[in-house]
């Protein structure tokens, strides 16, 4: 009897001291890690008409503890710059795009302007990565403006 108790007590220890000390659970890889970046919400075409507001939502992956200035870039039948602040503690942001009239010139009847998500900067000077994959060319968005 004095055998199978001291057996008993003894097992616990075999095992703990038979067991491989790298488990799966405590050798996880943090080098590649994500960098902070800013997105569009989608990148999918947007049909407008002249003289109409666009709102393009714009997205962060983590919410930050500073103000961000995210600059987007307007080309083809608009060419400007404008820039949306996205304020601190939050994921998303809309940003206003109104469409002149006058945009479309005759005799056309439609007209593009391709938007471009090209600069992000935190109040305290972070620049932010452009997109998910650090890929700025992934990062524009069309829209198809129609006579009203």
């Amino acid at each position: 009897m004095k055998k199978v108790l001291i057996y008993l007590c003894l097992m616990p220890l075999l095992v703990l001291v038979a067991c491989d000390k790298e488990g799966l659970g405590d050798n996880y890889n943090f080098d590649n890690k994500v960098a902070p970046y800013v997105a569009f919400s989608s990148t999918a075409a947007v049909d407008a008409k002249e003289g109409a507001t666009v709102v393009v939502p714009l997205t962060v992956r983590t919410a930050i503890q500073e103000e961000l200035t995210i600059t987007l870039s307007l080309s083809g039948a608009i060419n400007r710059e404008q820039t949306v602040v996205l304020p601190r503690g939050v994921l998303t942001v809309n940003s206003s795009i109104t469409i002149p009239a006058g945009t479309i010139v005759s005799p056309a009847t439609s007209a593009t302007v391709t938007v471009a998500l090209t600069k992000a900067v935190s109040s305290g000077g972070t620049e932010f990565t452009i997109g998910r994959l650090a890929n700025p060319e992934t990062q524009k968005k069309v829209l198809n403006i129609t006579l009203p």
